[in-house]
């Protein structure tokens, strides 16, 4: 949504793509780690069955202090070679009570709400606020509703088709043979959550998407961290972080191909380098995970 502004700015003010591309794409990560109605959040814990307040809080507690130190590093990269640009146009004027529908469905999230309920109740309030200051007529309001499920439907089908397949992989041995061969490796709830993340992120780098990546490795997850006695919410916010580190990465997929719509000349290694979020955010996940391991330890103890 923001690549053509950013990047007309940037290129305008001469600064360097590859930072600017690297703030955005992690930005973008930023929010769907700490979003109540990202679709990555909805399956971590519809498919895992935990809380998603308590998901949400568990993610918090990594990616906030992360995101802040990633802002400081930012701006001290700085753009030296940027220059002042003015924008020409006027800016116009914006209601901010138009934001209350997006506000009243991570309130009413946080009361633990079904995620659809919240999102249907989301739905109707912003219909009404649109209604009631004139954005749109009844007509424009049902067309959107139209072509907002139009617009998940492939996902709709595709989550049908990965149902498929994973119910034939369990029925074929498919998923013991996983379980198998990660739980051979596994000696501690610190190395479960660390082979959560292991399959998360080769499910993604395999289809390029981190939604379908966690809903490829949810049913093998949830038997670990039964079988290791570890809470839910960490296994969630485990399978949400690590595909999202993996999904911001690769080049084909959807994220940096958005950018390079936009940013064709931008150099991909650079991008990589600046995107300090996603690197300090899977070392604070693998520091997170062997202290909250070591501290189980000594309460067995």
């Amino acid at each position: 949504t923001l690549s053509p502004i950013v990047f007309n700015l940037a290129l305008e003010s001469h600064s360097n793509t590859a930072l600017i591309g690297a703030a955005l794409l992690c930005g973008a990560m930023f929010g769907d780690n700490l979003s109540l109605i990202s679709d990555t959040t909805i399956a971590a814990t519809q498919s895992l069955g935990c809380k998603m307040s308590d998901k949400m809080k568990t993610n918090a507690q990594i990616a906030l202090p992360v995101a802040l130190l990633s802002a400081v590093i930012l701006f001290f990269i700085g753009n030296s070679g940027a220059t002042t640009f003015t924008h020409s146009e006027a800016y116009h004027t914006f209601n901010p009570l138009l934001i209350l529908p997006y506000v009243a469905v991570v309130v009413i999230s946080l009361f633990g709400v079904n995620v659809f309920v919240s999102l249907f109740l989301g739905v109707v309030f912003s219909g009404v606020m649109g209604l009631v200051y004139g954005k749109f007529s009844f007509l424009d309001l049902t067309q959107h509703t139209y072509k907002g499920f139009m617009d998940m439907a492939d996902i709709f089908f595709l989550y049908f088709i990965i149902g498929g397949l994973a119910f034939l992989v369990e029925r074929f041995g498919g998923i013991q043979f996983l379980m198998n061969l990660v739980a051979k490796r596994i000696k501690s709830g610190a190395s479960a959550l660390l082979g959560m993340g292991f399959l998360v992120t080769v499910a993604d780098v395999c289809v390029a998407n981190n939604t379908v990546a966690i809903l490829i490795v949810s049913k093998i997850s949830k038997r670990i961290a039964e079988q290791f006695q570890i809470p839910l919410r960490n296994a969630a916010s485990v399978l949400d972080i690590f595909s999202c580190y993996a999904q911001g990465l690769i080049p084909y997929g959807a994220q940096v191909i958005a950018l390079y719509q936009f940013a064709h000349t931008m150099d991909y290694l650079s991008l990589v380098g600046y995107s300090v979020y996603l690197h300090l955010l899977l070392i604070a996940t693998l520091v997170y995970i062997q202290v909250r391991g070591k501290k189980r330890s000594e309460e067995r103890f």
